[in-house]
Order: C-alpha cells, then structure tokens, then sequence
C-alpha cells in the first residue's frame, strides 16, 4: 500500500429517490497499476437523464466505455486530461449509436462526473449535472458548474441562487 492510500476512502451508494420507479445511476470505480506498481485511481458517476427513455441504459454505457478506454490507453501525466475527454466522446459517440439502431433508446443520455486521481493530483471530466466536490475539514466546496439553464442564468445575474434551487430547468 502506497503512504497515500490510507487517507483515501471510497465509497458508493445510489437511491432511486421519491420521484423516479427505476434507479439510473452508474459509477466506476479503477484502481491504476503502472509499470511501478500503483498508480492511482479512475473513478465516475454517471446519471441517465430523468424522464428520458433509458437513462439507465445510457449510463451504464458511459460506464463500460471509461472503463474499456482507460484499459487500452496509458494513464500518464501529460495525457490526462486529453484521456478523460477522449473517453467521454467515445462513450457519448457510442450512446448516440445505440440510439440511432434503437427505437427504444432514442432520446437517452446521462450526465458523467469523472476523477483520475493519480501521484497527487485530481483531474476531472464533467458533462451535465452531477457535481463534483472537494471534501476537506467537514467543509465541501463545489468543483464543478451545472451545465443547465438555471446556472447559466445564474452566472448572467438574470436568476438569483435561491430561484434557481427551484428552476425546473
């Protein structure tokens, strides 16, 4: 075990929640073994898009994607961030495609959090609104912007934060 591992603790948990009959969330979680042995960690979340045909069909798909990718290409410094956008455009071209030879699935999607946490730096890849936080001292703090109207009328200064806690959007 490396000297930073005891300080790392993962866990998941997902609930389908009170609106929703089936649970659309998926998470992945990878521990990295570099040619020197470990090396770090790739961890998402992924949540299909409520009211949408096959969130859950989705997510699991942007899962299983992360997952083939990062096995196929190194995790090195410099490629990080390049990695988890490549990724993730895998993942999105292959959900697309899925929905195109499906009448079923047509119209899913998922939002996607991801984290490569490797030799003491966190890189993270987000599309949608499943946040990411830093967690330090029993504080949170917020890494990530929603990609919805609400934030983007936020940051306008047309919504104040309160309304857009209620924003349907």
């Amino acid at each position: 075990m490396e000297e930073n591992d005891k300080y790392l603790a993962i866990s998941c948990l997902s609930d389908v929640g009170r609106k929703r009959e089936n649970n659309e969330d998926s998470f992945l979680y990878i521990r990295l073994n570099g040619e020197n042995g470990h090396s770090g960690y790739v961890m998402a979340v992924a949540d299909g898009m409520g009211g949408h045909q096959a969130g859950e069909v989705a997510s699991r798909r942007l899962v299983e994607v992360l997952k083939e990718y990062v096995a196929s290409n190194p995790v090195e410094d410099n490629n990080i961030p390049k990695l988890l956008k490549d990724a993730i455009t895998e993942a999105n071209r292959s959900i697309y495609e899925m929905a195109g030879k499906t009448p079923e699935l047509k119209g899913m999607g998922t939002t996607c959090t991801a984290l490569v946490l490797a030799r003491g730096r966190a890189n993270i890849a987000h599309v949608g609104d499943s946040r990411a936080y830093l967690v330090r001292r029993y504080k949170a703090r917020k890494l990530t912007k929603d990609h919805t109207v609400a934030e983007r009328m936020m940051e306008s200064g047309i919504m104040s934060p309160e309304e857009a806690k209620i924003c349907p959007e």
